[in-house]
């Protein structure tokens, strides 16, 4: 039995994953977008990282070692706690950048720099 929510379990985050890959995939597109007509960057985590080594190197970098980071977590799930932590972590992720894109996508509808 245990067996079966573990693939449940891990089925359910891969899900979860490709939800947030997805908007990160959006989030370092529409970034570029707003850079190129002369937003900044509000994250000074990433304003560090493009002002160092560029925007696209810095948005690659960045989200790759996040998913890689959340995926070496995924490897030490074992109980149903691990996987209510991993998955309220992921659903928080994918509200964040849910959250972020809605006002992404506002700057960039309403033309705001």
């Amino acid at each position: 039995m245990e067996k079966n929510i573990i693939t449940r379990t891990k089925i359910n985050i891969a899900v979860l994953f490709g939800i947030l890959f997805l908007l990160n995939i959006y989030d370092g597109y529409s970034t570029t977008v707003l850079l190129k007509v002369g937003a900044e960057e509000l994250n000074p985590i990433m304003a560090a990282a493009m002002e160092r080594i560029g925007v696209m190197p810095a948005i690659i970098i960045i989200k790759t070692s996040l998913f890689v980071f959340l995926a070496g977590l995924v490897l030490f799930i074992k109980t149903n706690r691990e996987h209510f932590i991993m998955t309220a972590g992921l659903l928080f992720l994918i509200g964040w950048y849910g959250a972020i894109m809605l006002f992404i996508n506002y700057r960039l509808m309403a033309g705001i720099n």
